[in-house]
């Protein structure tokens, strides 16, 4: 939630939940970053949402479902340095199973890259943008509103599925087995060499030291495989 375009949220508001089915929505609101609406402009920015959906009610049907059909959760602002691990915790809390979409349209470049990169290194993969190809009349903004588009003139992206960003999911779960495997591998040697000094007279202060190198190795080893799928 950074752009203050009320029709670019109405357009997403009505394909979730015309498309997609989605029935719960929550705001986000990313703090910290200096483009975009500010923490204070989001509360109200979320009202002139709400009021100019209730005006397009009265003479468009289709506003009417989306009112009566859909439910204005809270704002959450989530700081810029914590993303990462508030947004994947939001998304444990609030999904139930898969049935979860992150939309990023109505966001600044700025704020769209953090989420993309939060989406990226926790794995979230129900990543999605609204992409209107139609051209906006400024003297007629409705023309580009939901009820007045074809299927021709937007294209709801999901952006996780795209041939880029796919391969970007796949090298960071790569890596997060790798990284796993290596943690789990040292603290069985780390083990078996506790044991192994219980019967003998080999200083655990060697043994450790001996731990320490081959994490390392398995370090580098972990660098030059990443470094090939690149």
């Amino acid at each position: 939630m950074s752009s203050d375009t009320i029709y670019t949220y109405i357009n997403v508001l009505c394909n979730a939940r015309f498309a997609m089915g989605i029935e719960d929505v929550i705001f986000l609101h990313i703090t910290g970053i200096s483009t975009g609406i500010r923490a204070d402009q989001a509360e109200d920015l979320k009202k002139d949402i709400q009021n100019r959906i209730e005006e397009l009610a009265k003479t468009q049907k289709i506003y009417a479902q989306l009112q009566d059909s859909i439910n204005f959760g809270r704002i959450i602002k989530i700081q810029d340095k914590n993303i990462g691990y508030d947004l994947a915790k939001l998304v444990r809390k609030l999904s139930t199973s898969n049935k979860y979409i992150i939309d990023i349209t109505p966001t600044t470049k700025a704020a769209s890259q953090l989420v993309l990169a939060a989406c990226l290194v926790n794995g979230l993969r129900n990543l999605y943008e609204f992409h209107l190809y139609k051209r906006i009349e400024r003297n007629n903004p409705l023309a580009s509103l939901y009820h007045n588009l074809n299927q021709s003139d937007f294209k709801y992206v999901h952006l996780s599925e795209e041939p880029a960003l796919r391969e970007a999911y796949d090298n960071v779960k790569r890596k997060n087995i790798l990284s796993l495997l290596a943690i789990v591998i040292s603290i069985i040697i780390l083990l078996l060499s506790v044991i192994f000094n219980m019967f003998s007279r080999i200083s655990i202060a060697s043994l450790l030291s001996a731990v320490a190198s081959l994490a390392t190795i398995v370090s580098l080893g972990l660098q030059f495989s990443q470094t090939r799928h690149t």
